[in-house]
């Protein structure tokens, strides 16, 4: 792991808890928009594999990354694969403010 990915994964955990960053804070700190920053946070923890010869810390930042992604998939399970966003009139004939 380099130091790109630790600032990712740090950064990420110290959001954590207060959900996501801005996304202003994530372009100025990264140079990335926020999506794309949390794609890269997930392939970080995903990859590491902690049996590979990292220090103690990466070993705890990994962990940490790892446990914050499934308590996500956890709690918001749509997070992962969000579907197309519908307004309600569109799935429910009974909200529909059409007339036939």
């Amino acid at each position: 792991m380099d130091w790109f990915d630790r600032r990712i994964l740090t950064f990420i955990l110290l959001w954590a808890p207060f959900g996501e960053p801005p996304d202003d804070e994530v372009f100025e700190q990264f140079g990335l928009r926020k999506d794309l920053l949390m794609k890269r946070f997930a392939e970080i923890a995903s990859r590491e594999c902690l049996a590979t010869a990292v220090s103690d810390d990466d070993h705890v930042l990994i962990g940490r990354a790892r446990r914050l992604l499934l308590e996500s998939l956890v709690v918001r399970p749509w997070a992962a694969h969000p579907g197309p966003q519908r307004h309600c009139s569109e799935t429910d004939p009974a909200r529909s403010h059409r007339r036939p």
